[in-house]
């Protein structure tokens, strides 16, 4: 595979379930991600649109907002919504699977509302790596059309892996244990390795959290989401003490 386009995935209904699992998987090895337009159905994201407004008016439900106010959070969403766990999709389910070595031992979904905020630093407070020592696997899908103003998921193609790592310390100064990272990198790495994923309501993109991303400031409008979170053992306990559980599997 060449060409930053081919992290894109659109022929995926013509082919059978286990040859759709082997191509994300091609793409999430190379690339780091692979995107899918339109993988979910336009009631499904209407629906799971509604059922987000009405949790975040919901006084029982934890609530997670970042200090701008544009970042909008219910971690463990599934836990009152089970129609909303992404994991339990066929595909995503056998994806993230093979990735791992192993069903994941535990995991959430997370609804994602995006609003603009004068200052906002996007969906996860900028440019960061979710680890540096392990692989991350997410499935995020947009409910929202997503364009480049209203917060997409931007993503460093080939910088997950154990050399890219290395190679982003000696040649770009990058740390490798840096999570946050605290250059920008758009001004020190090149520019036809980042990649904006705009696509319509119902895009899947299925990423390596390893590898440098983030969620774009929003400039206009709103942006949902549904983000499934994976871990080989338990959840890690800052984020646990987060999760809404009552009814979680």
């Amino acid at each position: 595979m060449h060409g930053t386009v081919d992290y894109i995935l659109t022929d995926l209904r013509r082919r059978s379930l286990p040859d759709a699992v082997e191509a994300v998987l091609e793409r999430v090895r190379y690339f780091g991600l692979c995107m899918i337009p339109e993988y979910y159905s336009h009631q499904f994201c209407e629906q799971a649109v509604g059922i987000i407004r009405a949790h975040e008016a919901n006084r029982d439900v934890d609530i997670w907002r970042d200090a701008q106010g544009s970042d909008t959070r219910i971690m463990g969403i599934e836990a009152f919504q089970s129609e909303l766990d992404i994991r339990k999709d066929v595909l995503v389910g056998r994806v993230i699977a093979s990735l791992y070595g192993q069903p994941p031992g535990s995991g959430f979904i997370t609804s994602g509302h995006l609003l603009f905020r004068p200052g906002n630093l996007g969906s996860g407070g900028g440019w960061h790596r979710d680890s540096v020592h392990s692989d991350q696997f997410k499935a995020l899908v947009y409910l929202t059309d997503v364009n480049s103003d209203n917060g997409p998921f931007q993503y460093y193609l080939n910088t997950s892996s154990e050399n890219s790592l290395a190679e982003l310390e000696e040649h770009y100064d990058i740390p490798v244990t840096e999570n946050r990272i605290s250059c920008d990198p758009t001004s020190v790495l090149p520019v036809d390795r980042l990649v904006e994923v705009c696509g319509p309501a119902g895009s899947l993109i299925i990423s390596n959290t390893r590898g440098i991303h983030r969620g774009k400031p929003i400039q206009s409008n709103e942006r949902f989401s549904l983000t499934s979170y994976h871990w080989k053992g338990g959840i890690p306990a800052h984020i646990d003490k987060l999760v809404n559980k009552s009814c979680l599997a």
